[in-house]
């Protein structure tokens, strides 16, 4: 009969509130007696037989098995270290509770994963931390597996499949790794340099012209454009800032700063151990005058050198927008402006193709424009060739 109740009693649970806190949890009543550690504060408490008046504060408990266990020596309030030692107090009551009763409560099992959701928040901080550390580390590791490219300077070079010649102001162009040995940059670089400034600095066609790119006819037309383009020297404040040099082969480019601060490009091709201006780049050369070309309406092409833009307008014969593909033009000084179209899916379309869709500042094209038969407008043009992007015909199709 005593083992029935005993057994009875063993599974009846009483409640309990904590003195400290005053937070409600169960405890087995074969736990009266004994201590054990609140879930929510972590006070140790002395559970009471039922009715009983609970034990004195938590705390003055605490101290006093402490001074049990240090033989008697009482800590003085705000005592050096006092926080230490209330830690170490708490620590050994409970290691003395855990000794005296190993087996853990089942309020304990109950509560202990939420118990403290400051741990929680604490673990979840170092978790992301750690994930931050990985990250980092694994970009420092790409980087220094792909390597880094090196800023151009006075002692160094970078390769570029296409000057960019004629680019719209601002737009860098597309750099790629160095492959030329610093000594051979730094006589490039003064080379370079001294052609342009002999270029930009003379006083007449006669000065220019042992400094520009000699390609078929050229001269004629230097002539024949200096005839109703009066020549006069250019102002600058700086050739190749940072000693940024550019080449694609035999071509190189250079920025110019102007006057106004605004860059400019200029293309030069190497010709025997010299460097030689592409002056048709530099200008924005086209065969017929734009304005020409706007009043006489050519059906056979001309060639042109352009800023060109992708947009959507729609009119007269190119009124059908799923047949023809259209583009702003514009000439080099923005003093003209043209919309010239191609048909969807062709060979001129497929090489405008890195345009297709892309808004923001115009490209460089070098190309060929002619009106309709029977134009309804004049600023309607079919774009019937495309020779390449940027402005400087490549030394291979002179």
């Amino acid at each position: 009969m005593e083992n029935q109740d005993g057994e009875a009693r063993g599974q009846r649970w009483l409640g309990y509130s904590c003195p400290g806190c005053h937070t409600l949890f169960r405890v087995r009543v074969d736990s009266v007696g004994k201590r054990a550690e609140c879930p929510r504060c972590g006070d140790i408490v002395e559970i009471p037989d039922e009715g009983a008046t609970p034990a004195p504060t938590t705390r003055e408990n605490e101290f006093r098995e402490f001074d049990e266990l240090a033989g008697g020596k009482k800590e003085q309030p705000g005592a050096p270290g006092s926080s230490r030692v209330r830690r170490k107090i708490k620590k050994k009551v409970r290691k003395k509770i855990h000794d005296e009763d190993p087996k853990e409560p089942e309020w304990e099992k109950d509560r202990r994963p939420n118990h403290d959701p400051r741990r929680t928040r604490r673990s979840l901080v170092l978790i992301a931390a750690a994930g931050l550390l990985i990250a980092i580390a694994a970009i420092v590791a790409l980087k220094l597996t792909t390597g880094t490219t090196e800023e151009p300077g006075a002692t160094g070079g970078e390769k570029v499949e296409d000057p960019g010649v004629g680019r719209p102001e601002n737009q860098d162009p597309e750099l790629a790794d160095p492959e030329i040995a610093k000594v051979e940059m730094q006589t490039a670089i003064l080379d370079i340099k001294a052609a342009v400034e002999g270029f930009l600095g003379a006083k007449g066609v006669e000065e220019m012209m042992p400094y520009v790119r000699t390609l078929p006819g050229m001269e004629t037309r230097i002539r024949e454009y200096y005839q109703g383009h009066p020549h006069q020297p250019v102002a600058y404040r700086t050739i190749s800032p940072k000693g940024k040099v550019m080449k694609s082969g035999e071509l190189w480019a250079v920025d110019i700063v102007l006057q106004d601060f605004s860059i400019r490009p200029i293309a030069l091709e190497r010709m025997k151990e010299r460097y030689l201006v592409d002056w048709e780049s530099w200008i924005g050369y086209s065969e017929i005058p734009w304005d020409d070309f706007s009043r006489e309406r050519p059906t056979e092409p001309k060639l042109f050198r352009i800023l060109l833009t992708p947009v959507n307008y729609y009119n007269f014969e190119f009124s059908d927008e799923k047949k023809w593909k259209c583009f702003r033009i514009e000439s080099p000084d923005k003093g003209h402006m043209f919309y010239g179209y191609v048909p969807r899916y062709s060979t001129v379309d497929k090489k405008l193709t890195p345009l297709n869709g892309k808004r923001g500042d115009p490209k460089t094209f070098l190309v060929k424009l002619r009106y309709p038969d029977h134009a309804k407008s004049p600023q309607q043009v079919l774009i019937s060739e495309v020779l390449g992007s940027g402005w400087v015909i490549p030394p291979e199709k002179k």
